[in-house]
């Protein structure tokens, strides 16, 4: 019967989290806001990197490194 009991208080809490958590479409326009700051933020992140490889490359200070196959 226990079992049974906290069953029911874990779907109350369940229930109870839910509500609190906004509506589906605002949790997902978060979410999707969410993600194009990441990937603008990874996109620089790249092109810093690709501009600091670039002048690596241009001072002599990096080496191109190719694979053998």
């Amino acid at each position: 019967m226990e079992m049974f009991k906290n069953m029911r208080d874990l779907q109350k809490i369940g229930r109870d989290m839910e509500a609190q958590m906004g509506s589906p479409a605002d949790r997902m326009s978060t979410a999707q806001e969410r993600m194009a700051n990441m990937q603008q933020t990874l996109a620089n992140q790249t092109a810093a990197a690709n501009a600091a490889a670039a002048q690596g490359l241009l001072d002599g200070t990096a080496v191109r490194c190719t694979t053998l196959r």
